[in-house]
Formats: C-alpha cells, structure tokens, sequence
C-alpha cells in the first residue's frame, strides 16, 4: 500500500481507499457477513482510510463500520457527511429493500427509474443546527467520539459562497467531535467555491477516465491551496468494470447522460490486458494523476476489494493507453454532466 498525507492536514492515509456506501445494505448487498469481511480484507491489505455518509441505507452502513473497526480505530481514518436526507415516503420504501433483494435480478430493467424516484424525493439540508445534529447521531452509530474527516454532502456553490454551513464545522471542531472538515461535491463549479473557504481541507469530486471535465485546474487551485483532493468512483459507478451488477453502473440515474457514457466506456476496454483488468487501468489512471491524493473505488466483494487494492502493483498505463483515454475524454467532455436533485 501507499500512504499520503492529505494536504496541510495531520491525517496520514492508504491512497487507496474504500468508499462504503454498498456495504450496508440495498439491492447490490448480499449480507452483513459478506461486508464484514470486506472490511476485514481491507484492513489486512493496509487500507486506513474508510469514506461514508449518514444516509448510506439509512445509517446502517456506519452501524456495521463502527462494529467492525472498532478493534482499529486508532489505526483507521474515518470520514462521514451530512447535508442529505430521505423523504418519510422514500424511508419506508428503502426499509423494504430486503424483502425484494432476492429478486433484484428481475427488477432490473426498472433499476434506473427506482433509483430516479428515489432521488427526486431526497432532500438536502445545510442549516447548522441540522448538521451538527446528524454528526452526532453518526458518530453513535460509528462508536467514535470524533470524525477524522467530516465532508459535507454536496452542497451547491451558493450555499457554499453563503458561508452559514461552516459554522456548523466550525461549532464541532472546537467540541473535538471532527478534526478536519470539508466538502463532497457534484460539480466542478461546486468545487471550486469549496476552495474558497480557508477552514476545508479536503474536496472530493467524481474523477475518472469518463469525468475529467475542469479537472486539472481544480488540481492546480487545491494544490495551491493546500487542500487535498479526493476522487470517488475512479470506475465510474460500474461502467469501467465487467460487474455491473454489484456496482450500478447500468442503472445509474445520477446522470443525464448515461446512455452516451456506457458507450464511451466500451471503447476503454481496449486497456485490458494479461496482467491487468479495466477496474484496475481505471484506478490506476486516477491513482497516478498528480495532484489526487486518495482513490475512493467501492467494493462490495472481497473479489472486488483485492482487484483495488491490486491496482498499486499492476504495470503503469502506457503512451498509447493514455492516448486511448484521451480520445475518450475528447467525446465526453461535452456530456450534460451529474444530475442535481432539488430538495
């Protein structure tokens, strides 16, 4: 494993992550068990830093991280968010997500609509009393009295330039609940407000073969500022592997422009070779952008967390690998971009 330090903080991470939204539950989860030993193969393999969120199948993704990391837990980085919430409607339907699981093969031709419905019903929330709130409850379920990294949920660029959200980090970092704080976002432009505020010392963005749109200059600006960057679904939810099933990535509805990407992605599978899968040529790009401190891949099988964590040791991308994915990124480039759901 490698270890980096993220930016201006104390926090010293694996630079490979695991981000633990599918471990808890929902229609690609199989059992707690199954996700337990996830974890427990992580840690083996020297993973420390362990990305989730409040929401995440309705807490129990923190649930199932506090009991397995506890023996660790000053070995581990913990980060969480919060700003994201289900409507009551939306609750009730995903608390019924176990009862339909075991025919989630025949639901998929609708995956993408549920998923759809789901969003639109979701809710956000950045008022600081709210935040601090959730923080709390998190780390309940976690069994920690602090977070190593708090992120908010992205936040749009103006609730980020109206500033009232920081008060809440700002309230929970001199209570020592967090250490640092910053932010998950959806767009760039998101992004680049979150660089405006001094108190962030993290920005997490979707960056992979298929997303790099204004990538390079939020790198430049982060690293100009000290903030550390953080790169969630370097597979792209699925698209950049041949397991779609276990990491939505068919069905994603979190994007207006799915159907253009998955053929994108297609023409990437001109990476794979003897020694080295497509996951693991898409990990590896992101891992070796300067600039990117953490790769956060999901994993919802041991099969799946060994094929991250071996992305460090598969041989580097070539010139002509690399000319593959710009040409890629040429054509997506000019893609809608991630859909954001209003609450």
């Amino acid at each position: 494993m490698i270890y980096r330090t993220l930016g201006r903080t104390d926090l010293r991470v694996s630079a490979i992550g695991l981000g633990c939204q599918s471990l808890g539950g929902g229609l690609f989860h199989r059992d707690d068990s199954q996700s337990e030993r996830v974890l427990a193969e992580a840690v083996e393999r020297g993973v420390t830093f362990f990305d989730v969120s409040d929401h995440h199948s309705l807490g129990a993704a923190e649930r199932l991280l506090g009991r397995c990391l506890g023996p660790v837990r000053d070995k581990v980085i913990i980060t969480s968010k919060a700003g994201y919430d289900y409507a009551p409607l939306t609750r009730t339907a995903l608390r019924l997500r176990d009862l339909v699981r075991p025919i989630s093969a025949a639901l998929k031709p609708a995956r993408r609509s549920l998923h759809k419905l789901r969003l639109a019903q979701g809710r956000f929330s950045f008022d600081p009393d709210y935040i601090v709130r959730s923080v709390e409850r998190s780390l309940e379920r976690l069994r920690t009295d602090r977070l190593d990294l708090f992120q908010f949920y992205k936040p749009p660029a103006e609730a980020l330039r109206d500033g009232r959200l920081y008060d809440a980090a700002e309230r929970l970092k001199r209570q020592g609940k967090i250490r640092h704080y910053g932010v998950a976002c959806l767009h760039i432009e998101d992004a680049m407000a979150a660089l405006e505020h001094d108190g962030n010392a993290t920005v997490q963005l979707a960056i992979n073969c298929l997303e790099q749109k204004g990538v390079p200059e939020l790198i430049d600006a982060a690293q100009a500022r000290g903030v550390a960057v953080l790169a969630r679904h370097p597979k792209a939810i699925g698209l950049l592997t041949n397991d779609h099933d276990d990491l939505m990535g068919d069905s994603s509805a979190y994007r207006h422009d799915q159907a253009e990407r998955m053929r994108a992605a297609r023409q990437l599978r001109a990476l794979i070779r003897e020694d080295r899968t497509l996951a693991q040529a898409a990990i590896r790009f992101v891992l070796d952008m300067p600039g990117v401190d953490i790769v956060v891949p999901r994993a919802v099988t041991v099969d799946q967390l060994r094929e991250n964590v071996g992305s460090i040791e598969v041989p580097p991308l070539s010139d002509s690998d690399r000319q593959c994915i710009e040409a890629v990124r040429r054509q997506t480039d000019g893609l809608q971009g991630p859909v954001r759901h209003a609450a």
